[in-house]
């Protein structure tokens, strides 16, 4: 039943959260990798920062809910408790949407097809793959 309410939220969620990529059309970059996600998007989001505006995730948010959290400026998950994911699906709906030039997600994966996934939410421009070990390689 949890599984089934937390995809619900997410698919309302990315509702608002194409919403948010049609609107602002930006560059996308999508890291992925076994190691160094989160250090090569924060490395990006300085560097590409001086000259755009960057949405990119304050924390490792690299699933599907997680990568519609940063497109929409969402900084922290409402865990568990239905009240607040309910406020949350209400003020993104309510709020305006967040401008940026330039979207950096990172792209997560435990189980072959993750990746898959991700990319059929949110279509890339550049991808970044850091570095994979043997436990990210599908016999």
């Amino acid at each position: 039943m949890k599984k089934l309410i937390l995809n619900i939220f997410t698919r309302i969620l990315w509702i608002r959260a194409r919403q948010s990529i049609q609107q602002n059309n930006p560059k996308i970059i999508g890291i992925t990798g076994s190691v160094g996600k989160t250090t090569t998007r924060d490395f990006l989001s300085t560097i590409l920062s001086s000259q755009y505006t960057i949405q990119a995730a304050k924390r490792s948010f690299n699933t599907p809910i997680g990568i519609a959290f940063t497109i929409l400026g969402i900084e922290k998950s409402p865990y568990s408790n239905p009240f607040r994911w309910i406020h949350l699906i209400v003020s993104v709906f309510i709020s305006p949407l967040p401008k940026f030039d330039i979207l950096i997600l990172e792209m997560g994966a435990d189980t072959p097809g993750d990746i898959s996934d991700l990319l059929s939410c949110v279509s890339i421009d550049y991808a970044i793959i850091t570095h994979i070990t043997e436990n990210h390689i599908a016999e």
